[in-house]
């Protein structure tokens, strides 16, 4: 786990392979603080005419929590997956009850919207501890050492990713 945080060595395998101008690097801080900027950023990189505009898409909060009960879990599943199924197929072109307009957006049904909302009153949510003062500097240290030079490989100021005290 510790490895997926090796982005220098990671890129280096990517350029070894592809030429520079065909991979375009995100940092995503930046995207966060300058959202727009860098989304027009990466459709003139891949040649886009029409720019997207951030404010108008959706947004998604993915709150990426794993279920401690599986039993719930599996039971949410059996139940919401082929009601799920159902609904999404009136959003692709090429499936019968197609329905212009829907975006791909699956609509939910009444059962499933439900289902979710009673899953998500019972659902346990994980919380961590805080972590150690010395593995976070130990680990502070290790990427600081691994990812020396990332910011020159991107071309982006990644000083303060990592304290020189760490």
């Amino acid at each position: 786990m510790v490895r997926r945080g090796y982005y220098r060595r990671q890129l280096e395998r990517w350029f070894a392979v592809f030429p520079r101008e065909q991979i375009h690097v995100v940092v995503f801080e930046r995207f966060v603080a300058e959202g727009q900027a860098v989304v027009d950023e990466t459709c003139r990189f891949l040649g886009l005419d029409d720019p997207i505009d951030l404010a108008a898409v959706e947004s998604h909060r993915n709150d990426a929590a794993a279920p401690l009960h599986l039993g719930l879990r599996l039971a949410y599943n059996r139940v919401a997956a082929p009601l799920a199924r159902k609904s999404y197929r009136r959003h692709l072109p090429f499936m019968p009850g197609y329905r212009p307009g829907t975006h791909g957006r699956a609509s939910v049904s009444g059962v499933e919207a439900r289902i979710a909302e009673l899953w998500e009153r019972v659902r346990p949510k994980r919380r961590y501890p805080p972590m150690d003062p010395a593995t976070r500097q130990r680990l502070g240290r290790l990427y600081r050492d691994e990812n020396a030079g990332l910011g020159d490989l991107v071309g982006a100021d990644l000083s303060r990713w990592w304290d020189s005290e760490s």
